[in-house]
């Protein structure tokens, strides 16, 4: 990275001046803080796009080229509840559009990323989603006959 920042605009305004030196100040701050520890920074895009690969694959009936749970459990835990977090956001918003394929073929992912880096069932997860499933929702309750 050469820290240096290109923008497009007519002329520089004040605000963005200041929006610059503060972020050329704490890029500096963090740099300085990863040398004195020795953290190299790293991207998890290849770990999202495995994750990409690992869904295109069982979606269309493939043997998964990639091994996923190997790949989260790479991950840092907290970027791995983050990444299974959004997709659980999809899926409620996809159902609450009323694209109920989309939210199960979600859910299905969800559930089965799950059961492949926790080392349990579909089931168990399946059961502990129900279960903390959105108020108001139908989802997960069992109807009583009538």
């Amino acid at each position: 990275m050469s820290g240096e920042v290109i923008l497009y605009a007519d002329k520089m305004t004040d605000s963005m001046r200041t929006a610059i030196e503060e972020t050329e100040r704490r890029r500096t701050l963090q740099m300085a803080f990863n040398t004195e520890h020795g953290i190299e920074p790293q991207t998890i895009r290849k770990a999202i796009h495995d994750i990409a690969q690992y869904v295109r694959e069982t979606e269309v009936g493939l043997e998964p080229s990639v091994d996923v749970a190997a790949e989260l459990g790479k991950l840092p835990r907290e970027e791995f509840a983050r990444i299974l977090a959004a997709m659980e956001e999809d899926m409620h918003m996809a159902a609450e559009a009323l694209d109920f394929e989309s939210a199960a073929r979600l859910r299905d992912q969800v559930v089965k990323l799950k059961a492949e880096v926790e080392s349990t069932t579909a089931d168990e997860v399946l059961s502990r989603l129900k279960q903390g499933a959105r108020k108001g929702s139908s989802h997960g309750v069992k109807r009583r006959k009538r």
